[in-house]
């Protein structure tokens, strides 16, 4: 999108930290950062210094919805008109999207890849709003957990109880159809997938219309115990539409 100077929000943990490290070290442009702690509600200090830099977009980068939550309104409070980027927890969370549409109209995300037309996955979505007279959070995750779910009792039902023929089947899975999409392992056990640019229209996330030269085709991870491999996913999906 052209942008020679984005200005980072980001909250002070592993996974958020994370992603913005990986954004420093892939974005060719300039990059001004400006943290908060988790307990802190108010990040307009943060905002303003950040405003005074006159960055060409703001990336959001919190741990929770929440925290998302408070930094929108307080942007709405600043009238503080830019163009916004948001990391996963942001693009996950439809309540979120829905509340603060018009503020960020166009914002653009990475979230890992998923069908959302999938019959399987809009049943689901549909019997939670029934349930609970709430929209399904986090497509992606709720996808892949129930995935994980159903091929751990496909596991068992297979071989048992045994961890180590547990393991081979798990690495032996190639083309599995479930909530998430087609779903192969590779060598190290980890699924052959990746994550998938989207931006915010008319209060809803949509696949991102971009060029080839946008677009990467790297092969991603499942987050491990540190979410090093989730964080670098994210921000290398989100830089490669910057430029």
């Amino acid at each position: 999108r052209g942008y020679k100077k984005v200005a980072v929000l980001s909250e002070q943990n592993d996974y958020t930290l994370g992603i913005e490290k990986v954004f420093k070290e892939k974005f060719d442009g300039e990059m001004d950062s400006q943290s908060f702690l988790p307990n802190d509600s108010d990040f307009r200090t943060p905002l303003l210094k950040l405003k005074d830099g006159k960055p060409d977009a703001l990336f959001i980068n919190p741990q929770t919805p929440a925290k998302a939550d408070l930094a929108f309104k307080q942007l709405e409070e600043m009238g503080w008109d830019i163009p916004l980027i948001g990391n996963d927890v942001v693009a996950g969370y439809q309540d979120l999207i829905s509340k603060y549409a018009k503020t960020i109209e166009g914002m653009l995300v990475a979230e890992f890849s998923f069908d959302r037309a999938n019959p399987d996955f809009v049943a689901l979505e549909e019997n939670f709003k029934v349930r609970t007279g709430e929209d399904l959070p986090y497509g992606t995750y709720a996808s892949t957990c129930y995935d994980a779910i159903f091929i751990l009792k496909d596991a068992i039902s297979a071989v048992g109880y045994n961890a180590d023929a547990i393991k081979t089947y798990l690495y032996s899975i190639e083309n599995r159809k479930g909530l998430s999409g087609n779903l192969t392992m590779d060598s190290n056990g980890d699924p052959m997938a990746g994550h998938s640019l989207e931006t915010v229209k008319e209060g809803k996330i949509v696949a991102l219309e971009s060029t080839p030269a946008e677009t990467s085709d790297e092969s991603t991870s499942m987050p491990d115990e540190e979410n090093t491999e989730s964080s670098e996913e994210t921000a290398v999906e989100i830089e490669a539409v910057l430029e």
